[in-house]
């Protein structure tokens, strides 16, 4: 056991606690302030040691605008480095936009060495994709619209039929559309992105709270999706835990109200003039009308749109917090670890499932081949599998240890790991005794 940290520390030296984890409603727009309030670039970005001017780029990234105006004000190193495949290249262009060298060091722990682990890792890759198609194999858009279509109609019987089951069922699948969906708004803008905002979420906010926080931080006190949880849920080993909490009984009994509680923040946030308005915000409040519609009668549209859309939350959370990050044996902060390149962190804190390895449709459905699409967010998961035997080839020579565990105990390392009060050392090199 390590030494136990205050709960608004972290225990990642050079990680400072942000602002936005006291408030009750969090949201994330507020995490991008307070990373703004911590980072201290504005109106400028940040990449490791340089401050750039990107406003003349925002309209000529080749992801979309969003990316860029998302990010101002903040130090986007490790967002930078994840992305792009090339960055020697990418730096040829970033550097038309260098303003200054930064004079004080970045609000981060990780590092990026020239010869490190991640940065040999990332030219293997770039050698085994650069004779292969980028986008999504065909296959794998074929399995995201035909769960559109299955789920439109299952949920469009459901209403017509008033059925409950049915409701159940179109609520599931839903789930399943926007796991697939959740590799589009990684990557350049597209209309298939926004089949993740016909549940209650919104891929605009995911870009933030998955994209740039999750995906950067997974499993610290920078992790919106950590944080978000709370108090109902602690993953991070916390002194003290209250009973309820500790096993479970408040997050079973605060997840499907919660799910409502989303679209109710984001309604008030676009009200109150601190979120813009987007046509695919009102993809849920459209599905209500035509429920109702449909329905015929007012109560009973409401009713199944209401049990669609929650047996969709309940099913969504629980895929995603038993698929990667929750083991027990996992970094959270408040753990010690003898790593500070950002990819072996990475490592540290994701774990693959031997279940869904090899089928494009589990992986695309529950977030599958995890490890590889946290170093690389932006290969689409068609191509993942294509970089496994170069990503063990790496971590041989680099001595990185690399675990997979079965679907059941990662569903069980949940709970265990909101039962963790006790942190632990996580050694991450195999030539350790």
């Amino acid at each position: 056991m390590v030494k136990m940290v205050h709960k608004k520390e972290s225990s990642l030296a050079g990680l400072l606690y942000p602002s936005y984890r006291d408030e009750i409603l969090k949201s994330p727009f507020n995490w991008l302030k307070s990373k703004r309030q911590i980072d201290i670039v504005f109106p400028l970005w940040r990449v490791h040691n340089s401050l750039y001017d990107l406003t003349g780029f925002i309209n000529k990234h080749p992801g979309g605008s969003e990316w860029i105006t998302l990010t101002q004000g903040t130090d986007i190193t490790e967002a930078f480095e994840s992305s792009h495949l090339n960055v020697s290249l990418v730096k040829r262009t970033l550097q038309q936009f260098f303003v200054k060298e930064a004079t004080f060091p970045r609000n981060s722990p990780y590092t990026f060495k020239e010869d490190g682990f991640y940065e040999v890792l990332k030219s293997r890759v770039v050698n085994v994709l650069k004779n292969h198609p980028k986008g999504p194999s065909t296959k794998l858009l074929i399995i995201q619209d035909s769960l559109a279509i299955l789920y439109i109609l299952t949920a469009f019987c459901a209403t017509y039929f008033v059925n409950a089951p049915m409701s159940l069922l179109a609520g599931a699948i839903l789930a399943l559309v926007m796991n697939c969906a959740h590799n589009f708004f990684h990557q350049r803008d597209s209309w298939r992105m926004y089949y993740f905002d016909l549940g209650f979420f919104s891929s605009t906010e995911w870009r933030i709270t998955h994209a740039l926080s999750h995906h950067l931080y997974p499993n610290t006190v920078m992790d919106y999706e950590v944080s978000m949880l709370e108090p109902f849920a602690e993953t991070l080993p916390l002194p003290k835990k209250v009973f309820v909490v500790r096993y479970g009984i408040a997050f079973a009994l605060a997840l499907p109200p919660s799910i409502f509680l989303e679209l109710i923040k984001r309604i008030h946030r676009i009200f109150t003039g601190n979120q813009t308005l987007c046509l695919c915000n009102t993809f849920p409040i459209i599905h209500l009308i035509v429920s109702i519609i449909v329905s015929g009668d007012g109560i009973i549209g409401l009713y199944i749109w209401a049990l669609i859309h929650a047996t969709n939350g309940v099913v969504f959370a629980l895929l995603g917090l038993s698929a990667a990050h929750h083991h027990p044996q996992l970094f959270h902060d408040g753990d010690s670890i003898d790593a500070n390149e950002w990819a072996i962190c990475q490592i540290s804190a994701v774990a693959d499932r031997f279940e869904v390895l090899g089928s494009l449709f589990l992986n695309a459905i529950s977030f599958g081949d995890h490890t590889l699409h946290h170093m690389f967010p932006t290969v689409d998961i068609s191509l993942l599998p294509l970089l496994y035997p170069e990503f063990a080839r790496t971590c041989d020579e680099f001595g990185v240890k690399y675990e997979m565990r079965t679907w059941w105990s990662m569903a069980k390392g949940f709970l265990q790991s909101m039962a963790r009060s006790e942190t632990q050392e996580v050694k991450m090199f195999v030539n350790h005794n």
